[in-house]
């Protein structure tokens, strides 16, 4: 049986997903505040990212492929957190961290550094508990 934390991992990576799905062009402008990226990859890493958190959300969700959604749900949560912490060092101003895309903006800060920890850490247990 599933456990309901698996299940609430999965819905809350497919609504950040849709949320930058909504409004894409607004989530590649949002994810260029970062400056981690080339603007020529701004898009091919913007479409890959929200397919991610979709799939790993619907994965976690529904529950036959619990353990590949919990692998992807860890390595988008590592990669938020890489990006969000060396922002954060740079000094960089971010508006809006992009989590749910344009939607629900959140300014990057120590918040959400914790809120990236407590994913890494809630994605890591994922991984753990759906193994075989």
């Amino acid at each position: 049986m599933r456990s309901s934390a698996i299940i609430a991992l999965g819905l809350l990576l497919a609504a950040q997903g849709l949320g930058k799905l909504a409004n894409l062009s607004g989530y590649v402008a949002a994810l260029g505040a970062f400056e981690a990226l080339p603007g020529v990859l701004l898009w091919p890493v913007a479409v890959v990212w929200l397919v991610l958190e979709v799939g790993s959300g619907a994965a976690l969700v529904q529950g036959r492929f619990a353990r590949h959604g919990a692998l992807g749900a860890l390595a988008i949560s590592v990669g938020y957190a890489l990006l969000t912490v060396s922002a954060s060092v740079r000094g960089l101003v971010v508006p809006n961290c992009t989590c749910f895309g344009v939607f629900l903006p959140q300014a990057l800060g120590a918040s959400v550094l914790v809120q990236d920890a407590i994913m890494v850490i809630w994605s890591g247990w994922a991984v753990k508990a759906t193994a075989r």
